[in-house]
């Protein structure tokens, strides 16, 4: 068994889906989220309808010409808003920094491992995936990766509905794993080298 790497190295999303640990994303769309609740599950697609109306009102095309700085700054963060809370793993995070709870991993230059049976689970994978010779030799991974990533997002909203932030620290560290296996998956190649970050 080869030697797997586990690097914490920073994610290869655009810089500008980032965002401030004190800005609440879920205040932005008072249509979909009401009351000031923030919600790990809700509907994506009221989300994006409201996304879509307010852009139209704050595209920098319809701006008077002393507003349009104003506008861009609006737009530009409805933008990187939509893109956190319609995003699972990148919504989790937001959801934990609100909560004042870090995700160090960036600043880490390695990740230990404390789960056994997921450490193993990864170890499993990465050889099935590096003997792999074709895209149909993946077609089971692909499978139990997707089912993976809907048991952790089903687990997510029951520790953020209880307030457990803890588990849910543990699942979104889990999470950003499966979501890099996935992109792996989606850029693999034969003999192409295997590399699992979070």
């Amino acid at each position: 068994m080869k030697a797997i790497r586990f690097l914490a190295r920073r994610s290869s999303r655009p810089t500008n889906v980032r965002f401030s640990s004190t800005q609440n994303f879920y205040s932005l769309f008072p249509k979909t989220f009401n009351n000031n609740t923030k919600p790990f599950n809700f509907d994506v697609r009221e989300l994006r309808n409201e996304f879509i109306k307010l852009q139209s009102q704050h595209h920098p095309d319809h701006a008077p010409q002393n507003e349009k700085e104003q506008y861009e700054e609006r737009s530009s963060t409805l933008n990187k808003a939509y893109s956190c809370l319609k995003d699972p793993l990148l919504r989790a995070e937001h959801l934990l920094q609100l909560a004042g709870y870090s995700l160090k991993g960036d600043q880490a230059e390695h990740t230990d491992i404390s789960d056994q049976e997921f450490y193993m689970t990864i170890l499993d994978i990465h050889e099935a995936v590096e003997e792999a010779q074709t895209e149909k030799d993946l077609e089971p991974i692909i499978t139990a990766n997707n089912d993976r990533i809907k048991s952790l997002i089903s687990k997510l909203t029951d520790a953020f509905e209880s307030e457990d932030y803890n588990t849910a620290k543990d699942l979104t560290v889990k999470l950003r794993y499966w979501k890099n296996l996935e992109r792996t998956l989606r850029e693999w190649g034969p003999g192409k080298p295997i590399m699992f970050t979070h």
